[in-house]
């Protein structure tokens, strides 16, 4: 674990150029995400495929046994991507203002520039929202969102191009404004 950086801390999971190698189903309308091993359930647009086996270029922090992340996508650069990890401690609405100094400074190993997280709540469950540039492509941005579960964090990490910016915001906010715990 890097230098003081607390046992709070999960990893952080950017799809900064990530790699998608077994597909889902994509149409129209909407899809849902229930996928084993989220203890969340949310809805998208079913013109993105689910991803499986997704590998990102960029983490911090410790991968714990059952860590895992999966994506629902419009292609390479423009997806969703949702990761579950295991904390060393809770993160609950009321120790939320505690947590956030922890990944204030997590996040910006992603990403130097960014700044401080705004506190969210998206299907009662409390969390950080970042938004920042990444490095490729070089239009890309993330729309970071963090949700905390007790000890079970989950991060989705919306990352779209210029061109693809509207279709993934919407796709984004209609996760978010529908996640909720099974």
């Amino acid at each position: 674990m890097a230098p003081g950086v607390s046992p709070l801390a999960a990893p952080l999971v950017a799809a900064l150029t990530a790699t998608l190698l077994a597909s889902g189903c994509a149409g129209s309308g909407v899809a849902h995400f229930d996928q084993p091993g989220f203890g969340v359930v949310f809805s998208y647009p079913s013109q993105m495929s689910l991803h499986t086996d997704v590998r990102t270029s960029t983490q911090t922090g410790d991968l714990a046994p059952g860590d895992t992340t999966v994506a629902v996508a419009l292609d390479e650069y423009n997806l969703i991507t949702i990761s579950r990890h295991t904390l060393r401690a809770r993160v609950t609405s009321t120790n939320l203002d505690q947590a956030k100094p922890e990944f204030d400074r997590l996040i910006t190993q992603l990403a130097p520039t960014t700044a401080a997280g705004a506190p969210v709540q998206h299907g009662g469950l409390p969390g950080l929202e970042y938004q920042f540039a990444v490095p490729s492509p070089a239009t890309g941005q993330s729309r970071y969102t963090i949700l905390f579960d007790g000890d079970t964090q989950y991060t989705l990490d919306c990352q779209s191009t210029t061109e693809e910016r509207t279709q993934v915001n919407q796709a984004c906010d209609t996760a978010l404004n529908s996640i909720h715990r099974r």
